[in-house]
Formats: structure tokens, C-alpha cells, sequence
């Protein structure tokens, strides 16, 4: 009796995702999560009306402008931390051998 031996793909390569690509993802949810925080400030500024989707207008009257600031930056920590997990098991991971 052979057995065969484990080939099951590591989750990094299970989700079709590189690691760099969630990286990619965390560096454009914090560069959205800087351009509301500057648009914000600029509109609490001068003062007027501001189109807003309804749920970051919810955020925006419930906890002010981090409120609004904060959910992009929390997205774009946990998409650099999966990537840089996924760097670094993929580094642990033997070569396949052909």
C-alpha cells in the first residue's frame, strides 16, 4: 500500500489571492480612509451640504468623522496583516517538487 502524499494547497492559494494583493487592497483602503478624513474636515470647514452614502452618514452622526475615518483604517489593518500571514506562509511552505 502507497500513500499519497499531502497536496493540499496552502489557503493563500486556495483563495486565488496573492499575498500582495491584499496588501494592494489594505494601502487603497487607507489611502480612501485619509482622502475622507481631508474631505470631511475640509466640508466641518467651510461649512454646507455633502452627498454621503447612508451608512457613513450613520457613522458620521453617530461618532463624528474617526467614526467614518475609522472603518476603511481598521479594513485596510486586517488586509495588510492576511498579507503579510500569507507572505510568510508562503515562505514556510516547502516547494512543490516536481
Amino acid at each position: 500500500m502507497s500513500q499519497t502524499p499531502n497536496t493540499t494547497p496552502a489557503v493563500a492559494e486556495q483563495d486565488g489571492w496573492k499575498w500582495w494583493y491584499y496588501i494592494l487592497a489594505g494601502i487603497g483602503f487607507a489611502g480612501g480612509a485619509i482622502y475622507e478624513y481631508v474631505d470631511l474636515t475640509k466640508f466641518e470647514m467651510e461649512g454646507g451640504t455633502r452627498r454621503m452614502h447612508k451608512i457613513l452618514a450613520l457613522a458620521y452622526e453617530t461618532v463624528g468623522k474617526w467614526g467614518v475615518v475609522a472603518i476603511p483604517l481598521i479594513l485596510a489593518v486586517g488586509c495588510i496583516l492576511v498579507g503579510i500571514s500569507s507572505y510568510k506562509s508562503q515562505k514556510a511552505a516547502p516547494p512543490d517538487s516536481p
